[in-house]
């Protein structure tokens, strides 16, 4: 997982929207209400619109939808 909740309840303290995929903190350790708990939507199916998106492992360009930047670990 790119962001723990951690991170996530400091950029939604920032005043960010931040979106998490359904299910993606699960092998980590970090359930989907975790999430929710600081503030991040989860969603499920294609991601929106985003300003910045972060990940880990192979993108495709449904993954990006129009991001200005994109902070990821590839394989």
């Amino acid at each position: 997982m790119a962001l723990v909740p951690r991170d996530v309840e400091h950029l939604v303290k920032a005043g960010h929207t931040v979106t998490v995929p359904a299910g993606a903190g699960e092998a980590a350790g970090f359930p989907d209400p975790a999430y929710a708990a600081v503030g991040a939507t989860v969603a499920t199916g294609a991601p929106g619109p985003a300003d910045v998106v972060f990940g880990i492992g192979p993108l495709h360009a449904t993954d990006l939808g129009g991001a200005k930047a994109v902070i990821a670990l590839l394989d």
